[in-house]
């Protein structure tokens, strides 16, 4: 479609090279031989087909605007649902070692999550045990189910988000979205728990008791994985 103006110019130019366009002889509109009304029809033809033409670009354009906004507000919204089931649990057992109360959910930052004391607190928590400050309803089980519920959910939502969307996303996002599916489901590893007088409380041929489960084995690689989401997900445009 887009070659029809460029025809129609093109065989405009023929006819009024081969053919006289124009007999000064005669007066008015008689002026205009044959090939000349058949030139201006030809160049009358292509300015309105041209004019249609670029308001129907226009148009598609603004569509395609208007679609790929609506498209990148999605994306955002679930991104940000997603890690809001993702951070649950790690913002919970922030709360659990720092006290009830000391900081409310909604004002605990990665980057609190993130420093030496607060990593390593959470990293020697048993996961097997459940919390000792809230109570939950209905009941979450210990803080090894807790994890696994809300990553599982997060992540499940990142699945149908990257399912649907990700050809539309830009490459960086994709990517950061591909580590998460790739590495951010519950893996678990055993660690002993020590007891009274620093002996080993563990069942004859079994592991330890308290299993401490986490994603890629590190609170620190998990919560930069999810930080590095985070940031991505505040660009001016995450479709393409």
């Amino acid at each position: 479609m887009e070659y029809i103006q460029v025809i129609l110019a093109f065989a405009a130019a023929i006819v009024a090279i081969v053919g006289t366009t124009w007999d000064k002889t005669q007066t008015g509109a008689r002026k205009l031989t044959t090939p000349g009304r058949f030139t201006l029809a030809l160049v009358v033809f292509s300015l309105i087909y041209s004019g249609v033409s670029t308001y129907q670009q226009r148009e598609q354009k603004q569509t395609e605007e208007l679609d790929k906004k609506k498209i990148d507000k999605i994306v955002s919204t679930e991104i940000d649902r997603s890690l809001i089931s993702l951070l649950e649990p790690f913002k919970s057992l922030y709360g659990e070692y720092k006290g009830i109360g000391y900081v409310p959910e909604k004002e605990i930052t990665i980057e609190m999550m993130l420093d030496e004391s607060a990593l390593d607190a959470a990293q020697h928590t048993c996961l097997a045990l459940r919390p000792k400050t809230f109570d939950t309803f209905p009941d979450s089980g210990t803080w090894n189910d807790i994890f696994r519920a809300n990553i599982s959910s997060g992540l499940n939502r990142v699945d149908r988000l990257v399912d649907r969307y990700g050809i539309k996303m830009n490459a960086d996002m994709l990517d950061a979205l591909h580590d998460l599916q790739a590495n951010g489901y519950f893996s678990g590893y055993a660690r002993p728990r020590v007891v009274h007088e620093g002996t080993i409380e563990k069942t004859k041929g079994s592991l330890p008791p308290c299993v401490i489960g986490q994603a890629i084995g590190s609170h620190k690689e998990y919560l930069h994985m999810l930080n590095r989401i985070m940031h991505l997900n505040h660009v001016d445009t995450l479709v393409r």
